[in-house]
């Protein structure tokens, strides 16, 4: 339906071309800073919009978030998730602590070990196996955090399972 401005639902850049969404992020940024600057009404109620700044931090977040459920078979650190996103460490973290509560980092843990234990269940696989496929760098890491999410070790966790 066009126009329908309060219809909120997320918007797909996956076929845009490299840069675009951060181009036209900085043209918009660029804009409300002199819309705001010049004064007037508008500037004063889009200073004291917070909505509309939660609204784009929770895009973001959702954004980080989808991204990091795609690269859960992957090694991934904070400094190439900001270089992908093109936000800064404590930025690109406070705006996603805020939506999840959690770091991206301990997301991205967590998704892994979820992941993980999805795959225990299927009894074809051991824990070694389990521990490359999720790029964890041996398995004495994987156990650790493994353990440090579940509070059981992977065999464990399969014990119990059966």
């Amino acid at each position: 339906m066009q126009g329908n401005y309060k219809e909120r639902r997320a918007l797909d850049f996956s076929e845009e071309k490299f840069g675009s969404t951060q181009l036209m992020a900085a043209y918009l940024e660029e804009f409300l800073i002199k819309l705001i600057r010049s004064g007037g009404q508008q500037g004063s109620l889009l200073r004291d919009s917070v909505e509309a700044r939660k609204i784009a931090q929770n895009s973001t977040a959702q954004l980080i978030e989808e991204y990091l459920q795609e690269k859960v078979y992957s090694y991934l650190t904070l400094d190439e998730l900001c270089a992908h996103f093109f936000m800064g460490k404590s930025k690109l973290s406070g705006i996603f602590k805020e939506r999840t509560g959690k770091s991206p980092m301990q997301y991205f843990s967590h998704l892994k070990i979820e992941e993980a234990k999805r795959l225990l269940r299927d009894e074809a696989n051991s824990v070694s196996e389990i521990a490359d496929r999720l790029c964890f760098s041996g398995i004495h890491s994987f156990t650790r955090a493994f353990k440090n999410v579940t509070g059981f070790s992977p065999t464990d966790y399969k014990k119990s399972i059966y």
